[in-house]
C-alpha cells in the first residue's frame, strides 16, 4: 500500500464491501450481458416484444459504444496487475 492512490482506493473499496462479496458476485453474474440475453430477453419477449426489442437495441448500442471508446481511451490499469487486488 502507499504505492499508488488508485491501487489504495481499489483495495480500500474491496475491503469495505467484502461483507457483501456473495451478493455482489451474484448481481455481477446476473447482470452480465450474456446472462441477460440468454435468460431475461426470451422471457421478456414473451411478455412484451417491444420492450425486448428496445432492450436488445440498447445492449447493441452500448456494446458498440464501449468498443469504440476502448480503443482510443485505452490506458494503463496498474491495479489489475497488483497481487493485493482481488480479481
Amino acid at each position: 500500500a502507499g504505492e499508488s492512490p488508485v491501487m489504495d482506493s481499489v483495495i480500500f473499496i474491496q475491503r469495505l464491501f467484502s461483507p457483501w462479496d456473495d451478493v455482489l458476485a451474484f448481481i455481477s453474474s446476473a447482470s452480465n450481458p450474456a446472462s441477460v440475453i440468454h435468460y431475461v430477453l426470451p422471457v421478456l419477449s414473451l411478455l412484451d416484444a417491444q420492450l425486448a426489442t428496445e432492450l436488445l437495441s440498447a445492449y447493441a448500442l452500448a456494446d458498440i459504444t464501449n468498443l469504440l471508446l476502448k480503443w482510443p481511451l485505452k490506458g494503463d490499469r496498474p491495479y489489475w496487475m497488483d497481487p493485493q487486488v482481488r480479481q
